[in-house]
C-alpha cells in the first residue's frame, strides 16, 4: 500500500547501504528507486527519488564496525551535504564525500537524482593520506578535471555490471582514482590544516586508538610520543574544531560499545569492560555513555 512505500524505502536503504535514517516532507506520497551494483570493493547506485533527508547518527554508527567513505554525485536535482560542521551545496556536476564514521546528512528538498558511491575507507585514505579533511567539501565541477571525472564516473558506473571479473577490478581502481585526483583540487586554503598539520593529526589519532587501553594515556604522554610539545598537540586539534581529550573519550566509548555487542564478551561484566578501555570510574563512565549513545550500557548490551 501507498503508506507502507516509505518503510519499504527506509529498509531497502538500509540493505544497500548501512543503519542510516530516511525523512521525508510527504511520506504517504513517497516514491524511489535504487539500482545498485555490488562490486568486490565499491557500491555503485543511481538513485531517483523523492524529495527527503538521509542522516546517520552516533548510534547507528556504534552499531557497526565497519568504515566507509561515500560520495554523493549528484545528475539532475542538487543536494546539500553536512558534516564535522561543514556544509557542501552541490548542483549537478559538482561532488561531495563524506564519511560514515562520523554524523552526516544528505539533504535533497526537491528530488533524489544522483550517483552514490561507497568504497573502503583504506582504499581512498592510501591514495590521499588527508582525505578525513575533505569530507562535506565541494568538489567544484566547473573543474576541467573534475568535469571530466563527472562523465567517466557515471559512464563507468552505468556499465561496469556487464563487464568481466578483470575489467571489474581495474575500472574500480580507475573510478578510485578518479576520485582521488579530483578531491586533491581542492587548494590548502580550502583545508582547516596544512598538510604537515594533517599527517601529525591522523599520526596522533592512530596512535591513540592503538593506546587506548593504557589507563595513564594523556596529552603529555601522546605529545612525547609524537615528538611535539602539549600545547601544539592542543593547538592542533583545536584548529581541527576538535579535542585531544574528547577524541580519547570517544574512542574509548566506542570500542566498549563495540565489545558490548559482542556475544563472546557476554560472560564480561560491564565493569571489566569499561576497566579494560581505561575507563574505571564506573559511574563516570556510565554518564559519559549514556550522553554519547542515548542509553545506559546494561539497555546498550540488551539491545544488542
Amino acid at each position: 500500500m501507498q503508506r507502507d512505500r516509505f518503510s519499504y524505502w527506509q529498509d531497502a536503504a538500509c540493505d544497500a547501504y548501512l543503519p542510516i535514517a530516511c525523512e521525508a516532507p510527504d511520506p504517504s506520497s513517497f516514491n524511489g528507486s535504487i539500482s545498485l551494483e555490488r562490486l568486490s570493493r565499491l557500491n555503485l547506485s543511481f538513485i531517483k527519488a523523492s524529495a527527503q533527508t538521509v542522516s546517520r547518527n552516533k548510534s547507528q554508527i556504534s552499531r557497526d564496525s565497519e568504515r566507509f567513505f561515500m560520495v554523493s554525485v549528484p545528475l539532475g536535482e542538487s543536494c546539500n551535504v553536512t558534516q564535522s560542521h561543514r556544509q557542501a551545496f552541490l548542483e549537478p556536476g559538482d561532488f561531495a564525500l563524506y564519511s560514515t564514521a562520523e554524523p552526516y546528512s544528505v539533504e535533497c528538498v526537491n528530488k533524489v537524482d544522483q550517483l552514490v558511491i561507497q568504497l573502503p575507507y583504506k582504499d581512498l585514505i592510501t591514495r590521499l593520506p588527508n582525505v578525513e579533511m575533505l569530507t562535506a567539501r565541494r568538489v567544484d565541477g566547473n573543474s576541467a578535471l573534475v568535469r571530466m571525472a563527472h562523465a567517466h564516473l557515471c559512464q563507468y558506473a552505468s556499465m561496469i555490471g556487464t563487464q568481466t571479473d578483470e575489467v571489474k577490478h581495474l575500472l574500480q581502481d580507475t573510478i578510485l582514482d578518479l576520485l582521488a585526483a579530483s578531491l586533491a583540487t581542492l587548494t590548502p586554503e580550502q583545508h582547516q590544516l596544512s598538510r604537515p598539520q594533517s599527517m601529525m593529526l591522523l599520526r596522533t589519532k592512530a596512535y591513540v586508538r592503538e593506546n587506548l587501553r593504557e589507563h595513564e594515556l594523556n596529552p603529555t604522554q601522546i605529545a612525547v610520543a609524537m615528538g611535539v610539545s602539549r600545547r601544539s598537540l592542543r593547538r592542533l586539534f583545536a584548529d581541527s574544531n576538535e579535542s585531544l581529550s574528547a577524541y580519547i573519550r570517544d574512542a574509548r566509548l566506542d570500542k566498549i560499545a563495540e565489545e558490548l555487542r559482542n556475544p563472546l564478551m557476554a560472560n564480561m561484566s560491564i565493569s571489566q569492560v569499561s576497566i579494560k578501555w581505561g575507563m574505571g570510574n564506573f559511574q563516570h563512565f556510565t554518564r559519559l555513555f549514556k550522553a554519547r549513545f542515548g542509553m545506559t550500557p546494561s539497555a546498550y548490551r540488551q539491545g544488542s
